[in-house]
């Protein structure tokens, strides 16, 4: 299982996305060891740690974008055809 994280900053006495969103993914290390990714814009973060146990290559980094990049997706598992 891979580890998945996210905060939404609405509140302006919160500390920074930049500063805590690192800090929730490192104690979900030991659920995707192979590799970390982040997203941020303004007041929201997503981030995921990946455990590869099927695709190892560099395309089932997370967060994914499309193409246009104006969506951003996170999840855990896996997208078949």
């Amino acid at each position: 299982m891979c580890g998945i994280a996210g905060i939404w900053n609405f509140n302006d006495g919160m500390p920074a996305i930049e500063d805590v969103l690192p800090s929730m993914l490192k104690v979900l290390t030991h659920r995707g060891p192979d590799h970390s990714g982040a997203w941020i814009q303004e007041s929201i973060g997503l981030g995921q740690n990946l455990l590869a146990i099927c695709d190892v290559s560099p395309f089932s980094y997370q967060p994914m974008l499309s193409e246009d990049k104006r969506y951003v997706l996170v999840y855990d598992g896996e997208i078949y055809n």
